[in-house]
């Protein structure tokens, strides 16, 4: 028998939740974590239609990208689709998982699986996330004890630097400690190390959490601070080369085809033929500005028309309907599922979930 919290564990080692945006809701939205999940349904949004396809089959769990709640619920209404689409789920105790953003900026999520799949080569991050922490503790200047917490934060995921390929990264430094004990008349002075980890704010909890745990005072002093590195190994996006330069005209053809799209929006490169291509899926115009002058063109989703006018004489900037652009995420939640749990029996769903429709005359 397999959990549901078994499931949100994978998940959540992969995809840690604290990589998500600010705004997001992504995490576990409806469910009990100790029910047992035989099949799951996997979508890009959670639907009535989802929520009855997952119900007809026997599924147990929804996993799906974009959240059905963003803003916290002050009432539920039958009268309210996504209102509509929780009670039901409540209702057939369906769960609800989903992962958005904190997919989107995965070193292995949606964009790096789609850029693989496009046959891209020396795929980097378009956007690299460098916002860090640098994680400083004191303790005894002993040689044992000092390795045996480097270990142990090591262990916790800290150090690690992925985009430079760095791990176990610290700066150990000896120095004088000085304190005085309420009531006492003398200071005393302490040799101590101060040691100083580059943590990722996925795991800066468990970190902290494991510096306490091997520490030898009973309160070590524990100091966070912001920083930034050349890159964190996550990001948003990618960058990377075709298997081979194509017109522009042979490009929208692939890219069409690959992504399925009834249609594209587009404006000319600067050059061709197209060497290098940058992807954001879901609404990434605003990374236009970095791919200028790395890529020849651009392929993201929901570009206005003021947008447009920013690529041209720069690079091709071709919008797909946002749908279209990440419904790849059911073929990689699919593979994380069958990967992961070969007893889970695992499908997309049967409900096209895509609001938009194409009039062609």
């Amino acid at each position: 028998m397999t959990t549901l919290a078994e499931i949100i564990q994978r998940l959540e080692s992969r995809f840690p939740l604290q990589w998500q945006e600010q705004w997001d809701n992504s995490g576990l939205l409806y469910g009990d974590r100790g029910q047992a999940v035989s099949r799951v349904v996997v979508a890009v949004d959670v639907t009535e239609a989802v929520v009855d396809d997952a119900v007809q089959w026997g599924a147990s769990l929804i996993l799906a990208h974009h959240p059905l709640v963003f803003q916290p619920l002050r009432r539920l209404s039958p009268n309210e689709p996504t209102h509509r689409a929780l009670i039901k789920a409540i209702q057939h105790d369906v769960a609800i998982y989903c992962a958005h953003t904190n997919v989107d900026t995965a070193p292995e999520g949606l964009n790096t699986y789609i850029g693989r799949k496009m046959g891209l080569r020396d795929m980097r991050v378009l956007a690299p996330h460098r916002a860090m922490t640098k994680v400083t503790t004191y303790l005894p200047a002993d040689d044992v004890a000092a390795r045996r917490l480097e270990e142990a934060v090591f262990s916790a995921g800290g150090g690690a630097v992925p985009g430079l390929g760095y791990d176990q990264v610290r700066f150990r430094s000896r120095g004088l400690g000085s304190f005085r004990e309420k009531g006492a008349d003398v200071r005393e002075d302490l040799t101590e190390y101060r040691i100083d980890f580059t943590v990722d704010a996925a795991v800066e909890k468990a970190v902290v959490d494991a510096i306490r745990s091997v520490h030898p005072y009973a309160e070590p002093v524990i100091d966070r601070r912001p920083i930034e590195t050349a890159d964190s190994g996550r990001g948003l996006g990618i960058i990377g080369r075709l298997p081979r330069p194509m017109p522009m005209k042979e490009l929208l053809t692939f890219i069409q085809s690959f992504f399925e799209a009834p249609a594209l929006q587009w404006t000319p490169p600067a050059r061709e033929p197209i060497h290098t291509i940058a992807f954001v899926g879901g609404s990434g115009a605003s990374f236009l500005p970095h791919a200028v002058g790395k890529a020849d063109a651009f392929i993201t989703a929901d570009v206005k028309y003021h947008q447009f006018f920013d690529a041209l004489g720069r690079l091709a900037l071709i919008s797909l309907n946002h749908y279209d652009s990440e419904k790849q995420v059911m073929d990689l939640f699919l593979d994380f599922i069958q990967t992961a749990f070969p007893n889970i029996a695992a499908r997309k769903t049967h409900a096209n979930t895509n609001p938009v429709s194409y009039f062609h005359g």
